[in-house]
């Protein structure tokens, strides 16, 4: 069973940790010349193609180059028969930034490990502090927390989920107090610098700074769709009970999304809807349907590293 479970592991991290280029559901002749690796007899599975059928895959340098149901020859070849070999997962929402975690990631078959949710404060230090050492590819948005907390003049928390990863910090007046313009454009300023510094967007914790008032969070949003980055947020409140239960905390990142056209991720909705989840799902679907035709997806080209 160790050693069935060291294959599947092996096979899911060597295929998708490499550039998936050319994986297409026709089928392509056998290429003559020797691959540097060959998976033969896997159940391959591409979502983009929709490809699921036992196929060989070849292998050059660190790109697929061949998918085919005839032999192909490498100078490492891997039995793959009876296992899936197919993507990496991307986790969107991973707190744990340290190499134990991505260990255990990489075991599981995540080959990208995003802190999206409330981000990181300063992504270059963030990204230096991985670059060349982690088994897996990372990534983080600009924290509107840690923007908050130097808006106030206070020093930043260390974070307990790696080296330069992100933060929760203690309830106190950069949590609990609404902004001054002064210290609304000072956030904005920071998030600015991190976004253009290569952060994936902005993580916004609302439920963690209840003194962010609406007009604060449309500003952030409005900067967000002004750089073309999306915003991926904790939402302000749960449960059912109004006022604040998170319907109502639905509604207002909708409004301010529609009012910025900002592009918006809603995390863990479950959690925050809890037996109301299909109406919130259904919000959202009513909001994307009456979009109208002026409505244009941010984009911002970005990468993990």
């Amino acid at each position: 069973m160790k050693k069935l479970s060291a294959v599947v592991a092996f096979c899911v991290l060597i295929l998708l940790s490499l550039t998936v280029g050319q994986l297409e559901s026709k089928e392509r002749p056998a290429d003559s010349q020797r691959f540097d690796l060959v998976l033969t007899g896997g159940r391959v599975i591409d979502p983009e193609t929709g490809l699921d059928a036992i196929r060989n895959v070849g292998v050059r340098g660190d790109t697929i180059t061949q998918v085919s149901t005839e032999r192909l020859e490498g100078t490492r070849t891997i039995d793959a028969s009876g296992l899936v070999v197919a993507p990496g997962f991307i986790d969107l929402h991973e707190h744990g930034q340290n190499q134990e975690a991505y260990r255990l990631m990489a075991l599981d078959g995540v080959t990208a490990a995003l802190e999206l949710e409330v981000g990181v404060p300063d992504v270059r230090r963030f990204i230096d502090a991985r670059a060349g050492r982690s088994p897996i590819h990372f990534g983080a948005t600009a924290s509107y927390l840690a923007a908050r907390v130097l808006a106030w003049d206070m020093p930043l928390p260390a974070s307990v989920f790696g080296p330069e990863a992100g933060i929760i910090p203690q309830s106190g007046p950069a949590t609990n107090e609404p902004a001054s313009p002064e210290r609304l454009e000072r956030m904005l300023a920071a998030l600015r610098s991190q976004i253009e510094a290569g952060a994936l967007g902005v993580g916004m914790g609302l439920e963690y700074s209840p003194g962010a008032t609406r007009h604060e969070v449309i500003e952030v949003f409005r900067l967000a769709a002004t750089l073309g980055t999306p915003m991926f947020v904790h939402v302000r409140s749960s449960g059912r009970i109004e006022p604040g239960s998170g319907v109502e905390a639905i509604t207002e990142v909708i409004g301010a999304a529609a009012i910025s056209g900002a592009a918006l991720h809603i995390v863990h909705i479950n959690s925050t809807c809890m037996r109301d989840s299909p109406q919130c799902l259904s919000m959202i679907a009513g909001a994307r349907a009456r979009r109208g035709p002026s409505y244009r997806p941010t984009r911002k080209s970005s990468r993990a590293s």
